[in-house]
């Protein structure tokens, strides 16, 4: 994924990562204000913020996660009523009885699913700006716009971005046009310290311009000692290699143990989140196989998350952790509140909103339905109006047609078919 990629998406979506840009280029102006270039602390405040603005979808899930919990004994016994009946009657039953459990506690089937679907677009667009910072803030782009601009004007500078560009850990498929100022900017962007002695040997007469723009770098990305570009697993190798050659200092001691720390705060974070919003589900006796694969997915994913921790940038770790923290936040303040309002309450609250909901579309429904009677009658006025005019040229007008026609059938020429016809009716009048 590139500068490209993260532009060129579906409209929708394209608008959401410009108005998610845009607050990432505000947070940057303002900390710059303060004289402070922070990519890390630029993430951290605009995923509080991101997930600040999310409180209402996150509280509407919350809520439904609860109601869930206390329908699904309710449901559980229905299904096992119905268990092996597949006819079309008892299908149709089971549909309506489910419904009716729904309706009784206010809720929607469909709830849970629209505000993880609305969720979805805003996270991927958060990622998408977070990896294509230089897209989106002008101060990250000035950094490496200069050396991308004088890379352009080295002879065979083409075939050597993309071989570095292309390659891990930057990974920017070929088919970005590498001719481009703004694709080498988003290779530049995430280069890590190898890249930079690789870059220097392939365009020497470029050092000082690549010092410098390493140094602009080094300045943003650097989080209490850690690069952010780097991923944490190649900062380890790289500071033990250095370790061993050069001998440890505090400074090494540091990245190893700082960048071990990311990676596995990043897992444990999102286990106390996922744990902390399963807390607040009322608990069965008997846990089902929803329930049963939850438990399995708390207990995997943070494993997964320590593991592409360690594999991806630092950035990422850091905003996994940043993110887990806000969520167990919002899920403990979100559960005090649920909690603090009785369990009927609850209930008819959803029950209002529910219908209200079906009262708005029932008047958009209403709406279409009379347009579409609207455009029938005027259809139907139409034919008829058609039609009244042409009964009524047809009765005012016959008799000067037919007079015509028996004007042109007596100018008719010898042997044509209107002589004929004048022969025919000739004979008829005498024989009457």
């Amino acid at each position: 994924m590139g500068i490209i990629s993260a532009t060129s998406s579906v409209p929708i979506y394209k608008q959401l990562v410009w108005i998610l840009g845009k607050l990432m280029e505000g947070i940057f102006f303002v900390l710059n204000k303060m004289h402070i270039q922070n990519t890390a602390l630029s993430i951290i405040i605009f995923t509080i913020i991101l997930y600040t603005l999310m409180w209402p979808l996150m509280k509407k899930q919350q809520k439904f996660t609860r109601m869930s919990a206390i329908m699904n004994p309710e449901i559980q016994k229905l299904q096992k009523k119905y268990k092996g009946k597949t006819d079309a009657k008892s299908r149709g039953e089971m549909q309506a009885e489910t419904q009716a459990i729904y309706q009784k506690y206010g809720m929607s089937p469909a709830g849970g699913c629209v505000v993880s679907l609305i969720q979805f677009p805003i996270l991927f667009a958060l990622y998408s700006v977070i990896r294509n910072l230089p897209t989106y803030v002008g101060q990250v782009n000035n950094i490496f716009s200069d050396l991308a601009v004088a890379i352009t004007k080295q002879d065979g500078f083409r075939a050597i971005m993309e071989k570095i560009g292309t390659a891990k850990p930057i990974m920017i498929s070929a088919k970005f046009d590498y001719t481009k100022t703004e694709t080498l900017v988003d290779v530049l962007y995430k280069f890590q310290k190898g890249n930079w002695a690789t870059l220097a040997k392939k365009f020497p007469d470029l050092s000082g311009l690549i010092d410098k723009t390493k140094a602009g770098a080094d300045h943003i990305n650097n989080f209490l000692g850690l690069s952010v570009m780097e991923s944490p697993l190649n900062a380890i190798k790289t500071s033990f290699k250095t370790g061993h050659a050069s001998g440890w200092s505090g400074a090494l001691v540091w990245i190893i143990i700082g960048s071990i720390m990311i990676p596995v705060l990043a897992g444990l974070s999102q286990y106390v989140s996922s744990k902390i919003m399963a807390s607040s589900q009322p608990k069965n006796k008997k846990e089902d196989n929803v329930q049963q694969q939850m438990n399995t997915m708390i207990k995997v994913m943070p494993l997964i998350s320590v593991w592409l921790g360690f594999t991806l940038p630092t950035y990422l770790g850091i905003y996994w952790v940043t993110s887990a923290v806000v969520r167990t936040v919002q899920a403990v303040l979100i559960n005090k509140q649920i909690d603090k309002i009785p369990l009927d309450d609850l209930i008819e609250e959803n029950k209002k909103k529910l219908d209200k909901k079906r009262e708005k579309e029932k008047e958009k429904h209403g709406e279409k339905r009379d347009s579409i009677i609207k455009m029938s009658q005027s259809s139907t006025k139409t034919i008829e109006n058609q039609t009244s005019k042409k009964k009524k040229m047809t009765t005012e007008e016959q008799k000067k047609k037919l007079e015509k026609a028996q004007e042109l059938r007596g100018k008719a020429k010898k042997g044509s078919l209107s002589a004929g016809a004048n022969l025919v009716q000739k004979y008829n009048n005498d024989q009457k």
